[in-house]
């Protein structure tokens, strides 16, 4: 084996992106261990994607810092058919913030475009659920191989994704446990599965944060909403004020700005058509859109 290794890289050299490190030995082990991922993912329908397989990952193999490969569950040609648009936010948004969110991503839908975010508690699990209930695809980023879901209390969200056409996504292989540090790690990927980041609810610091940089790093379109005045000062929306002071993001003040906003990045002049307006009435600082017929008026809608 030590033979056809030596071959091999010798054989690659000239266009290998990335340096190889190391002795035949631990080539050999490293060989050796890769096809054990391999094996283990044949057995849990864990697909895996490297440059140059799929049109959908070709935009993820240019950001900097692109991961080698990475592994997926779901179809992943059914996401491919329409491009992403990453929805973030506070893991404990604002009651605005929660209906904001799961109307907002079901625009997405509507509009022809499939919903990226990571599967954490709050905004992240209510943008999946609104792309889910609009019936279209989502794509869920995890910091974790595909063995497991983290946080557990959203497993069956997660299958349901899978279920319904979406995706489970991650660069680390089966097996490799939930760590803190990789969730910074995981937000560049959802910038990167995305043409542009909506961010619903944040604070100036947090993981939120994290993935605006990487998305500023890769060129993508930032939006974010610009709350009603009363709601300025709250900790949950001090980092969309200072994202909109600063410039970086677009401010979402109504369906129109949402509308327009998707229209941008789909390189389309976008109305508000995919919106229900069956309320009627001017929108003021208040998002109005659709939402299913299950969800139950609060008094409070947006």
């Amino acid at each position: 084996m030590a033979n056809e290794l030596s071959d091999a890289l010798d054989a690659i050299s000239e266009t290998v992106k990335r340096p190889i490190y190391g002795s035949i030995t631990e080539l050999e082990l490293a060989f050796s261990g890769a096809d054990r991922v391999l094996e283990e993912c044949a057995r849990s329908g864990i697909g895996v994607a490297v440059e140059g397989e799929s049109k959908f990952w070709d935009e993820l193999w240019r950001i900097p810092n692109a991961p080698l490969l990475v592994y997926y569950r779901g179809l992943a040609m059914t996401a491919a058919s329409v491009p992403g648009v990453a929805v973030i936010g506070t893991r404990e948004p604002s009651s605005f913030g929660v209906k904001s969110v799961h109307r907002i991503a079901m625009t997405c839908v509507k509009s022809g475009m499939s919903v990226v975010s990571g599967l954490a508690i709050g905004c992240d699990a209510a943008a999946h659920r609104g792309a889910l209930d609009s019936g279209g695809p989502t794509i869920a980023v995890l910091a974790h191989g595909l063995h497991t879901v983290y946080p557990r209390q959203n497993r069956e969200l997660a299958e349901e994704i899978v279920d319904k056409g979406g995706l489970l996504v991650s660069e680390y292989a089966p097996g490799v446990e939930f760590r803190s540090h990789q969730l910074v790690e995981r937000d560049r990927l959802q910038a990167g599965l995305s043409r542009g980041l909506i961010v619903i609810e944040t604070d100036v610091e947090g993981g939120t944060m994290h993935t605006v940089r990487f998305a500023q790093e890769q060129g993508r379109l930032i939006a974010c909403i610009n709350h009603k005045p009363s709601m300025r000062e709250a900790a949950k929306s001090r980092g969309n004020q200072k994202l909109i002071r600063e410039g970086v993001a677009t401010p979402l003040d109504s369906k129109e700005d949402v509308a327009a906003y998707l229209g941008r990045l789909l390189g389309v002049s976008c109305t508000d058509s995919a919106v229900d307006t069956a309320s009627g009435g001017q929108v003021q600082q208040e998002f109005k859109f659709d939402k299913p017929a299950s969800a139950q008026s609060t008094g409070d809608d947006l």
